[in-house]
């Protein structure tokens, strides 16, 4: 007769939570703010979300109230395009507080069979636009490889 009871009492607590959990579980993710790509999260002194806009080559800066901070320009090179940006820092390459971008670049260089290779340069860009270090590097890779840069 016990262990009858104990099952039911069992039964009836487990019941009783199964439907009084979402009345205290209430909480859940809600959208603080759409964004057009995706969102990188940066904490240095200050905290950070940052965003590449491949389209006008910037790296646009957010506060965490999602207010533009600033904008930083990635003026590619001369036949170049914007590969991919990232590591925003603050004191990793210098030792100011501005910020700077690790940015890549690349080149499509076509050749007389049909494969073609990529060349890239690497450039680390500080918020009021100055290149701080310019990495030549040419790194011949196929257009059909599956590895096609270098980090």
């Amino acid at each position: 007769m016990i262990k009858k009871i104990n099952m039911r009492a069992i039964g009836m607590i487990t019941i009783i939570l199964v439907l009084l959990l979402p009345e205290f579980a209430r909480s859940q993710i809600g959208m603080d703010k759409d964004f057009s790509g995706s969102v990188l999260y940066a904490y240095l002194e200050d905290q950070y979300y940052y965003q590449i806009d491949f389209e006008n080559n910037d790296c646009i800066v957010y506060d965490l109230s999602y207010n533009t901070d600033r904008v930083i320009a990635l003026n590619p090179p001369v036949n170049m395009y914007l590969y991919d940006a990232n590591l925003l820092s603050a004191n990793i390459f210098d030792v100011d507080d501005a910020l700077e971008v690790l940015a890549v670049f690349y080149e499509y260089i076509p050749t007389s069979d049909t494969s073609g290779y990529y060349e890239y340069r690497t450039q680390i860009i500080k918020d009021d636009g100055m290149v701080i270090l310019d990495v030549e590097r040419n790194l011949p890779v196929a257009k059909d490889s599956l590895c096609c840069c270098y980090r």
